[in-house]
């Protein structure tokens, strides 16, 4: 994000599994350049994360997108969900 910030360069960019939409909207604040998109398969997540883009008064930069899909020429970021894994035990 540093690298693009310092430029005049446009970007796309898609925040897959956005939940609550924290990472598009510290990604805005970032990258004023950029162009991007929170989405989600849960209706109720995208609820939240409406609601934090208006907070914010970010609802005309970053667009809230139900599927699982991106924008064609958006760049994904997938967040972590390593803490979704379980284990099995025997």
């Amino acid at each position: 994000a540093h690298k693009i910030a310092g430029s005049d360069r446009s970007i796309s960019i898609a925040d897959i599994g956005t939940g609550s939409g924290a990472i598009a909207i510290a990604l805005a604040g970032q990258l004023p350049n950029a162009q991007l998109f929170a989405t989600d398969l849960s209706p109720a997540a995208l609820a939240v994360a409406a609601r934090n883009l208006a907070r914010y008064g970010l609802e005309q930069r970053i667009q809230p997108n139900a599927g699982p899909g991106t924008h064609r020429d958006a760049h994904p970021i997938v967040p972590c969900v390593g803490h979704l894994h379980r284990s099995r035990s025997s």
